[in-house]
C-alpha cells in the first residue's frame, strides 16, 4: 500500500515536468540500465554463447546441443573426441601426468589404474564444460558427460575414486553416485 501511494506521487511529479526533462530522465534511466555491470555481463554471456555455437562448435556439437538426449546435462562431443584421441596415445598414468600435470590419476589396490581429465562445468570461458574422458588399465578410453566440478576439472570425480576398489567400481561410482552418462561416439 505504501508503494502504491509513492508510485502515484512520483507519477504526478513526473507528469508535471516539461517534455525536455521527461526525455532526459527517460534516456538517463535507459543509459543506467544498459551500462550496469549486470547487463554488460549478461550481454557478454549471450554473445559468447552465440559465438561458440556458430564458430567453435562442430555440426555434431550443434546437433547435440539441440537434441542432447535423455540424461545428458553437460559435455560436448568435439571436446570428448579431442581428449579421447589424445588419451589413446598415452600408455600409463605416469606418462599422462608427465605430459599433462593438470590431469588426474589413481591406482587401485588390485593394481588397476585410471587417469583422465574433465572440463569444469563452471568455467564460462571453456568450451565443452561437463566432458570427462578416462583411460583405464584395460586400455579402454571412455567418455562421460555430466557435471564436472573443480579448478582442475576432475578433483571431485577422482576423490570418489579413492574409495573404489577397482576400475569397475570407479565406473559404477561415476554413473550411480555422480550421475554421469557414458557417451559412445557414433562411427
Amino acid at each position: 500500500m505504501w508503494l502504491g501511494r509513492r508510485w502515484r506521487s512520483a507519477r504526478a511529479w513526473f507528469s508535471r515536468r516539461s517534455l525536455f526533462v521527461k526525455t532526459v530522465l527517460r534516456l538517463g534511466f535507459i543509459f543506467a540500465i544498459l551500462t550496469s555491470p549486470g547487463c554488460c555481463l549478461f550481454g557478454w554471456f549471450v554473445v559468447r554463447v552465440q559465438y561458440n555455437y556458430w564458430f567453435i562448435y562442430t555440426p555434431e556439437d550443434r546437433e547435440f546441443q539441440r537434441t542432447p538426449g535423455p540424461g545428458y546435462n553437460g559435455g560436448l562431443p568435439s571436446a570428448a573426441r579431442q581428449l579421447r584421441a589424445e588419451m589413446e596415445q598415452i600408455p600409463d598414468p605416469d606418462t599422462a601426468l608427465g605430459l599433462h600435470p593438470d590431469w588426474e590419476a589413481h591406482r587401485f589396490p588390485n593394481r588397476e589404474w585410471v587417469f583422465g581429465y574433465g572440463i569444469d562445468s563452471h568455467a564460462l570461458t571453456r568450451v565443452g564444460g561437463g566432458t570427462l574422458v578416462v583411460k583405464d588399465s584395460h586400455g579402454r578410453v571412455r567418455c562421460f558427460f555430466g557435471h564436472v566440478c573443480g579448478n582442475r576439472g576432475t578433483c571431485f570425480v577422482f576423490d570418489g575414486a579413492r574409495q573404489a576398489k577397482s576400475v569397475d567400481d570407479f565406473y559404477k561410482y561415476l554413473q550411480s553416485e555422480l550421475g554421469f552418462r557414458e557417451w559412445i561416439p557414433p562411427p
